[in-house]
């Protein structure tokens, strides 16, 4: 079947990417001594275009409440979040990366983008805009949630 064929060539390459990624992408993490959980809530704020309730970010990463509470003390703590109330309702924290935070966030991104750039690097024009095409429809379907650079 065709979607078994892309199925089977995205995942391979995913695999590749994430192979390739990771130990430079969690380097970042581990020179500020942070937790899974807690890396995984750094970049999960990073491509937030907005402050975000506790209890949603507890959702998105699949956490509890209360762990997610404790992981964003630390990044508070670390000065890589800031906490602050939900105009609407008091009772309600709202989480968003700092300066520093946002920087952090980028450096594991741009880990992610440099393991993908060296895979395109040898190919043809192309073949790198036939790549580009055949992904449009699938990047179609996705939300937008990527912020800018914070470095300009």
């Amino acid at each position: 079947m065709p979607v078994d064929r892309a199925l089977d060539a995205i995942e391979g390459l995913m695999g590749r990417v994430f192979a390739s990624a990771e130990s430079e992408a969690y380097e970042v993490f581990l020179e500020v001594n942070l937790s899974f959980s807690q890396a995984r809530m750094l970049f999960m704020l990073g491509i937030s275009e907005e402050p975000l309730p506790i209890s949603e970010i507890a959702e998105r990463i699949q956490i509890s409440a209360a762990s997610a509470g404790r992981n964003v003390d630390q990044l508070v703590k670390l000065g890589l979040a800031s906490r602050t109330e939900d105009d609407a309702d008091r009772r309600v924290k709202l989480v968003a990366l700092t300066e520093q935070g946002r920087q952090l966030a980028w450096a594991h991104h741009e880990a992610k983008r440099e393991a993908v750039r060296s895979l395109l690097k040898d190919l043809s024009t192309e073949q790198c805009d036939l790549i580009a095409e055949a992904l449009a429809p699938l990047s179609c379907q996705l939300p937008k949630h990527q912020k800018e650079n914070p470095n300009g």
